[in-house]
């Protein structure tokens, strides 16, 4: 990587239907270094979904480039091998862990199967990796041997994260990955996801709503409205001492003690 960003959108553009329908994502800019977490912000309709799906290929911008580990992400992958590939550079954990596991599929199985795509192991070894990675989520073996209903919401969205990092990518988009779990629950998890970054130097791109959150996890922040960035910086300056009304109104919207909504 040579000290170059894993992540590098340059001038981003995302427009549904007609050339003169308004653009969801517009001229949005930002890189991710290595090892850092950079929060996508805004309210529904902020665009910031979007760029997480245009990020992991599940759809393609109208204009602009994205680059991920200096290879061009512009445009879909067009074999199973090149998709292979940016898998394993950049996975995505979605926010209902649910609905991305097989309810059939025991829970051991659905990481072994993540394993055996982006790893050459022997069964030996693809058992043992599914034990380290069930291991390095908070989770036991006993939890290999049941399926996802079996687990609560926090167990399943570390299994979701397990999953993701079996391809041992350089980057993980989450987008609203604790948004769906009790604030004990979220806790546990973004101090796991704290962690796992500090053993293994993966970049996050975290979408959320929730400015709380953003403080527990993000390095940097990009605060969007209506598509367009509004201010973008690092956490603490962001959070502490923002610039722009938007930012300000967001951060005193954020429920806390004694909280009250503000006028609008």
């Amino acid at each position: 990587m040579s000290g170059d960003p894993v992540i590098r959108v340059s001038h981003l553009v995302k427009r549904y239907g007609h050339a003169d329908a308004p653009n969801v994502v517009d001229d949005v800019s930002f890189t991710v270094d290595q090892g850092r977490t950079l929060a996508l912000v805004g309210e529904s309709g902020a665009g910031k979904s979007t760029i997480g799906a245009i990020l992991t290929g599940l759809q393609t911008a109208t204009s602009g480039t994205v680059q991920v580990c200096g290879e061009d992400r512009s445009r879909p992958a067009r074999s199973t091998r090149s998709r292979r590939h940016r898998g394993s550079q950049l996975q995505l954990v979605a926010q209902d862990p649910f609905t991305s596991l097989n309810p059939r599929q025991k829970i051991g199985d659905a990481i072994a199967e993540a394993v055996a795509l982006h790893c050459r192991l022997s069964p030996s070894q693809r058992r043992e990796r599914v034990r380290e990675l069930l291991d390095a989520v908070g989770l036991t073996p006993h939890h290999a041997t049941v399926t996802p209903r079996a687990l609560s919401g926090g167990q399943r969205q570390r299994v979701a994260i397990a999953r993701a990092l079996a391809a041992q990518p350089e980057v993980v988009v989450l987008d609203e990955a604790v948004s769906a779990l009790d604030v004990s629950v979220q806790a546990q998890v973004l101090n796991l996801l704290n962690d796992l970054q500090a053993q293994t130097r993966t970049a996050y791109v975290f979408i959320t709503h929730d400015l709380a959150v953003v403080r527990q996890i993000a390095h940097d922040v990009v605060v969007l409205r209506h598509g367009r960035i509004v201010e973008q910086g690092e956490a603490n300056a962001i959070l502490n001492q923002p610039q722009q009304p938007y930012t300000q109104l967001l951060l005193a919207s954020t429920p806390r003690p004694g909280w009250t909504p503000p006028p609008r």
